[in-house]
């Protein structure tokens, strides 16, 4: 992930895409120069995306993450419904689509989320750099699933949270 960090770096000054406000404003650029697992993270699409494949491999060839790591991220930690459950750094949940987890961001500027079923070997990753984002992924979503995740009403019940 050679493009990934937790912290700020140089050559993202040019590369980094700019986050807007509601009314379609540039925002602050947050420069974290310490690691926050909170809220940090900064990658691309690609990248997240091959952390999810490598998550979902069956074959044995994982090359980011090893069984027994992938295990203990998707071992229940905390229940927080009838179908949530918190995982190390992943909500874990029943739908009807199948087991999933998945995992949001929301930093002024930018929204985030991916979701996988591992059932199917299927994932998606949405990186928006607006505040608007939240409602691109959730009707994205709504399309590709063929109905609602309910997932997506659980954010809706947060409400504008920020880190």
């Amino acid at each position: 992930m050679a493009s990934s960090s937790y912290v700020w770096l140089p050559e993202y000054q040019e590369a980094a895409a700019v986050g807007h406000d509601a009314a379609g404003l540039p925002v602050e650029t947050r420069k974290s120069q310490e690691a926050s697992v909170a809220g940090s993270l900064r990658t691309t699409p690609l990248e997240f995306a091959r952390v999810l494949s490598d998550m979902l491999s069956s074959d044995g060839k994982r090359v980011l993450l090893n069984q027994t790591v992938v295990d203990a991220m998707l071992t229940p930690q905390a229940r927080l419904g009838p179908r949530l459950e918190w995982g190390l750094g992943w909500s874990l949940q029943e739908t009807e689509h199948g087991r999933s987890f998945w995992h949001w961001g929301d930093s002024p500027g930018y929204k985030s989320f991916t979701v996988a079923f591992p059932e199917r070997r299927a994932s998606v990753v949405f990186l928006t750099n607006g505040d608007g984002g939240r409602n691109v992924y959730q009707w994205l979503l709504r399309i590709g699933l063929g109905g609602r995740l309910s997932v997506a009403d659980m954010l809706d019940s947060l409400g504008d949270y920020r880190l």
